[in-house]
């Protein structure tokens, strides 16, 4: 999933050591350091591991979330 989206430019963030840790979708900015926020992916309602390990199925409903950290 995370090289699709890359392609055609609906995210954005900095490469870690699991992929990229994504701080922008679609224009819109989560920015942990400033503000606790950052996004969470869902695939047909279940949390996923992140953009790299999700793979992408017909059928399947994929949903960014902005969220704050309760951490």
């Amino acid at each position: 999933m995370e090289d699709a989206l890359v392609e055609v430019e609906l995210i954005d963030g900095d490469e870690g050591a699991f992929g990229l840790y994504i701080k922008k979708v679609n224009g819109i900015v989560a920015d942990y350091d400033a503000d606790k926020t950052y996004w969470a992916i869902t695939k047909s309602g279940e949390e996923t591991l992140g953009a790299k390990s999700t793979i992408i199925a017909d059928g399947d409903c994929y949903e960014f979330t902005k969220t704050v950290s309760e951490w």
